[in-house]
Formats: C-alpha cells, structure tokens, sequence
C-alpha cells in the first residue's frame, strides 16, 4: 500500500548566522518512510537569504527571512526563522613599546591601548614576550629582557564575537662596546724637545650595536696638575682636568707644553659615554730633552 506524505518540519527551525555565512537545513518529512519524501525550497527575502535546492542558506545582509520547505505531495510546508546579522570586522591589533633597542637588562614598557575595534569592543589582550612562554595579559605591561638577542613580541587582541587580530614589533637587545686607542709619534732616543707641543692620534671605535644606540664620548686628560692644554685638531684648548666632547673615529691632538720640569711626564686620558659604558682610560709616558730644559 501507498504511504502518503501527512506534514513536514524544518531542523533548525530557527537559525542565526552573519553576512556570508551558511546554515544548512533539513526538512524532516512525516512519516519517515513516505513514497514520495521530496520538497522544494523557498526563501520569503532573498535579498536577506537565500536558499539552494538542498536547504543550504546563505545570508545576504542583515535582516530576517522565513525559509519554507514544501512537500511535493500535498503542498504541507515547514519553516525556520533566519536572521542575519552584519557581518563581524576583526579588531586591529596596535603593539606599541617605549624603546625598540638596547642593552640589556632591558626594561621596555609595552602599550596596546590604540588597538580598536569598529563594531564592538576588544575584551582580551595577550602579550608573547618570547619563544620561552613569557607572556602578560595587561592592556600595557612592562617585560625585562636580560638576555641579548632579537626579540619578535606579539600582541593578540580578542574581541567581543570571538574574532581576533595579532601585530608584533621587533625588540633588539644588543651589547654595546668601544675601544680607543692613543699613540704619540715616537720622538727618538732624545725625546721632545722642551716647549715643543706634543702630537696625539687618538681613534674611538663603538660596535655597531653602540652606534644604533647613538652613542657619543667626552674626553679629558690628567698630567702634573700644571696648567697643560690639549687642543683637538680643529678645536678650541681644554685645559687638564675639564671634559670636552670628541667624535668617534680617527683625529689628531696636541698637548702644549707647560710643565716646569725635564722629567718624564704620564699622561693619562680618559674617554666616557652617555651610554653609561664603563670609562676607559689609556695613559702615555712623554719623554723630553734634557739638554734642551732651562
């Protein structure tokens, strides 16, 4: 005997998805083993969602539809209740930090607070500092890195429907260093000659990382505490004892002559940083002429 079709209904029968989206529905014939289980399907706004031949909707934009299956044996019709939101816009992720390089121990103070959110709003924030688990939650953290290397710290914000964005920025953690090197001609067996001025090469050479770091030096000698001037080639007198500036790199001095002895002379001269670099000294022994002394 013929088993005739008496109902249908619609699984979901309500269903919510964005714009883009799909949901497949599944017309559920009565009863289960009727002749003829076919149906047609049918969307009372396509421009909100439409529907295929198998029941798969689609959301178009944002609005409410009523999606209808149909028997094809005696007309019986079931529905489900589409709405259709807009769609859902990741928020952008903005790392920012208060230094990008330096040596380490390296304090750096991160800031994710100009991250947005055009369509709601950003409910976490989740800082990966390094490969090593390091990480913070905060909106703005601060993180030690004690370690030279280069570092790759990654913001990842999660907003409020669940869709996330991740940025990172570059922290370099370097080893900055320099080395000078002082040298004065030789002047032979017999010494300078009293009052001559005594000539200088002095060369400073940072490391790169100490040149990112925009590193710069000042200078100063001691001697016998008489009144001696030393002149940077180029350069105005200073006198011992005070600090002047000198560029890294080759360049020449001289020291005038203003001891009231024939003795061998030390001089020692001292360079500094404003990198807080330890201070590095050279001292040189000038020897003069006695058969020139008064």
């Amino acid at each position: 005997a013929s088993v005739p079709v008496t109902g249908v209904g619609v699984e979901p029968p309500t269903a919510e998805l964005t714009v883009g989206e799909t949901v497949e529905l599944t017309a559920e014939v009565e009863p289960a083993n009727a002749d003829e289980p076919g149906v047609t399907w049918a969307s009372s706004d396509t421009s909100v969602a439409t529907v295929s031949n198998t029941g798969v909707v689609s959301g178009e934009s944002p609005g409410t539809a009523t999606i209808t299956a149909t028997t094809v044996e005696g007309g019986f019709m079931g529905t489900s209740e589409i709405t259709v939101n807009d769609e859902n816009l990741a928020p952008t992720a903005v790392p920012k930090a208060n230094v990008s390089i330096g040596s380490a121990p390296l304090e750096v103070n991160f800031d994710g607070s100009l991250s947005t959110d055009s369509d709601g709003t950003i409910v976490s924030y989740f800082w990966d500092f390094d490969d090593m688990g390091n990480s913070n939650t905060s909106i703005s953290p601060s993180y030690t890195f004690n370690e030279v290397g280069t570092y790759e710290v990654e913001l990842k914000v999660t907003d409020n429907d669940g869709e996330v964005d991740s940025e990172t920025i570059i922290i370099e953690v370097v080893s900055p260093s320099y080395v000078i090197n002082i040298t004065s001609p030789d002047p032979g067996p017999s010494g300078y000659n009293y009052g001559d001025p005594v000539p200088f090469a002095i060369t400073i050479t940072p490391n790169q990382s100490a040149v990112d770091l925009g590193i710069s030096f000042s200078m100063r000698f001691t001697m016998n505490g008489v009144n001696n001037y030393f002149r940077v080639e180029g350069s105005v007198n200073f006198s011992e004892g005070s600090s002047f500036s000198i560029p890294s790199g080759n360049l020449n001095g001289f020291l005038d002559y203003g001891w009231s002895e024939c003795d061998d002379v030390d001089i020692t001269f001292y360079v500094d940083n404003n990198l807080g670099l330890t201070e590095q000294e050279q001292t040189l022994t000038i020897s003069f002429n006695d058969s020139e002394c008064p």
